[in-house]
């Protein structure tokens, strides 16, 4: 997979990781397939975006996402439409000032 020069993916994920780890208690962790033929879960595609894939096809090459039979295609763009939103969102809080973006990040928590 091509890495790409953008802080955001890695920011999204130390987020998303400190977030798992206070939920870890509360709920179990679940995989979710999207693409059967391939063996690709939820989780993979989140990585892959958070290694710089921010289209389909990124993810066609990677992980090989709707190469094989097709159905997951929509599945998958969900999640990369997901993950980019949650991306975009992470830059927003991270140019605001910092009593705002503690606003936010109270606000998203609960």
């Amino acid at each position: 997979m091509e890495k790409f020069d953008n802080p955001l993916p890695s920011l999204y994920k130390y987020f998303m990781d400190g977030q798992q780890q206070a939920d870890s208690h509360m709920i179990e962790a679940r995989i979710m397939y999207i693409c059967i033929c391939k063996g690709i879960t939820d989780s993979a595609i989140r990585d892959a975006v958070c290694q710089g894939a921010c289209r389909m096809r990124d993810l066609k090459t990677c992980l090989g996402v709707g190469t094989q039979c097709g159905k997951c295609a929509c599945h998958a763009k969900q999640v990369l439409n997901e993950v980019l939103a949650d991306l975009q969102h992470v830059k927003i809080m991270l140019h605001q000032p910092s009593h705002l973006a503690e606003a936010h990040l109270a606000e998203a928590i609960n």
